[in-house]
């Protein structure tokens, strides 16, 4: 049996290491290659140590309330190198009105499980707070019309808790326009909350009867001692020798029989009995397009925003307000470049020498992707400017970075669980073809391991399928 996997990202990697791992587990002779079209596995999990930093070009921790991370950290060996988030100042900040404001404690995700915390916080007024407490009688929809965040979230809470919480959390994550980002494709936990218990308020109490961080859950959030990369190398350190093989851009594939030929852009041929694209959707779309256009018009409807992560560092000294939680995020409104920003010195141990600041600050998105037309010094320079201003920093930073990514945020907009249904349609007519990656079903690490390791579980059961079935008409 052999396969192909297109490209070496976290999914296309969780695919190779759950091909090993099945072939020793079904005794079965599985034999793969990985083909990337950079110079380096890993995608956008990229960690640089320089200066006595330890950097974070891409994501920079992942959730344990999802397993599958976890999961495969153990089955590495490298259980042992995870790390908890630092157990001081677990909070979120939201820049509010020219100042840092907590996340009130209690406040999961978009809604408050606690009510003292809430009221007496300044991140609402008056008003926006008891329209939010409202929520708890507010009807469930029933119409069946898919909703944007800014459409259930003004419907269940109120237009200030949208803007003020809702729209800068969300914002950090997907980096989305609100108006069109798909609640029940992007935030699906909230979306059951209101189906399961018809209040979200009322159902995160009796999911969360424990207690939690306040906004970004950061007990749930864990990183690998030496940096993500970690993962990485480890991955490829466990796949046989020679199976990854990068500088290898695909062009197309095509179906001959039961059998694939893979096609290169530099005139390689490669022959397999299944192929696992783990590429953005709209590369799988350029790959598929002469194989079925139907399915690669299909990929074209996922969009995609561009952002960049401007890194900088500063001693402790400089910065003259208190720095009281692991990070900050920034609403439209308050018309800042700035999306959110993370002080890795301070969410885990380590990343930093113990004098210094590293912060990490995010930019672009689907709201200002024409930020990043400017040049790379002068976004740092806006940067530098703006987290000056909210942090009354003084002088310059001591270290400076920044990491740009097009097309790099799939947007589930509305309607992206329409396509993800059409597209698990169309692509069944080809038995041991497989799609995965951060375009389709979850954007987090969790998400795209579970992704590549099912593709891989699917593709080697309809490849012994073909062979079973080949046999038996022999017979």
């Amino acid at each position: 049996m052999r396969i192909i996997i297109v490209g070496a990202g976290i999914s296309g990697l969780a695919a190779a290491i759950r091909l090993s791992e099945l072939g020793k587990e079904k005794s079965i002779n599985i034999n793969f290659n990985v083909l990337e079209s950079s110079d380096h596995p890993g995608g956008n999990i990229c960690t640089i140590k320089e200066n006595g930093f330890i950097i974070e070009e891409g994501p920079d921790s992942f959730i344990t309330s999802k397993p599958y991370g976890l999961n495969l950290c153990n089955r590495l060996g490298i259980g042992d190198e995870v790390i908890p988030t630092s157990d001081i100042n677990r909070k979120t900040l939201i820049y509010l009105n020219g100042m840092l404001t907590p996340i009130p404690e209690g406040f999961i995700l978009l809604a408050p499980t606690r009510i003292k915390p809430f009221i007496v916080s300044p991140i609402l007024s008056f008003p926006g707070k008891i329209r939010a407490m409202l929520e708890i009688f507010i009807p469930r929809s029933n119409s069946g019309d898919e909703e944007s965040l800014y459409s259930f979230i003004e419907r269940r809470f109120g237009r200030e808790l949208f803007e003020n919480i809702a729209q800068p959390l969300i914002g950090g994550i997907y980096t989305s326009d609100p108006y069109k980002l798909s609640i029940k494709s992007a935030v699906p936990e909230i979306y059951n909350l209101e189906q399961r218990y018809r209040s979200v308020i009322i159902g995160m109490i009796k999911g969360h009867r424990t207690k939690i961080d306040s906004g970004a859950r950061y007990s749930q959030f864990v990183t690998l001692k030496h940096g993500m990369s970690s993962l990485i190398s480890s991955i490829a350190s466990r796949i046989p020798d020679g199976s990854l093989i990068t500088g290898q851009t695909v062009k197309n594939i095509q179906k001959n029989g039961d059998r694939w030929k893979i096609n290169s852009t530099t005139g390689e041929e490669y022959e397999a009995d299944g192929v696992i694209l783990s590429t953005a959707s709209y590369r799988s779309a350029e790959i598929l397009n002469s194989l079925d256009k139907e399915i690669s018009t299909e990929l074209q409807k996922i969009i995609f925003a561009s952002s960049a992560i401007v890194i900088l560092a500063y001693k402790k000294e400089q910065i003259n307000q208190s720095i009281s939680g692991f990070g900050f995020v920034v609403p439209i409104k308050e018309n800042l470049n700035l999306i959110a920003c993370s002080f890795s010195s301070e969410k885990f141990k380590g990343r930093a020498p113990e004098n210094l600041i590293l912060t990490r600050s995010f930019v672009g998105g689907a709201l200002n992707e024409k930020f990043l037309e400017k040049t790379d010094n002068k976004i740092i320079s806006t940067i530098k400017n703006e987290l000056a201003k909210i942090l009354s920093i003084t002088g310059e930073p001591l270290y400076t970075r920044i990491k740009r990514y097009p097309r790099s945020m799939p947007q589930y907009n509305l309607g992206h669980e329409v396509i993800i249904n059409n597209l698990k349609n169309m692509i069944s007519k080809h038995k041991t073809l497989k799609i995965c990656g951060n375009s389709y079903e979850g954007i987090g690490i969790p998400d795209c391991i579970r992704s590549g390791e099912s593709a891989a579980e699917d593709i080697v059961d309809d490849i012994m399928k073909n062979i079973n079935s080949a046999s038996q008409s022999e017979n």
